[in-house]
């Protein structure tokens, strides 16, 4: 063993950091990687689901259900969806008690 990660397990890192991985950031951060499309297959065989668009000239996939397990506690996408709730109840005038509660 090498201890070189594989590109499914870079990816799977990636996204159980941020709960997304773009095709631009795999050819900048990883640059063996360069077929993301491919290894997202590889990551659906294994029970990964994703939401695939075209945003702003790159192909972004989001994991929309975890394999079995594989679940991290939080992404960074789930601390942005807190963090707007918390905006939202700001701006609807619910007291600080129940904005920081959320």
């Amino acid at each position: 063993m090498t201890g070189h990660l594989s590109q499914n397990e870079r990816i799977r890192r990636k996204l159980a950091r941020d709960g997304y991985v773009t095709r631009n950031q795999c050819l900048s951060q990883y640059p063996a990687i360069t077929r993301l499309g491919a290894r997202i297959k590889d990551l659906e065989k294994e029970g990964y689901i994703f939401n695939a668009a075209w945003r702003g000239g790159d192909y972004v996939y989001t994991v929309v259900t975890w394999p079995e397990g594989q679940r991290p506690a939080l992404t960074k996408l789930d601390h942005i969806a807190a963090a707007a709730r918390r905006v939202a109840l700001f701006d609807a005038g619910a007291p600080a008690e129940q904005v920081f509660a959320a």
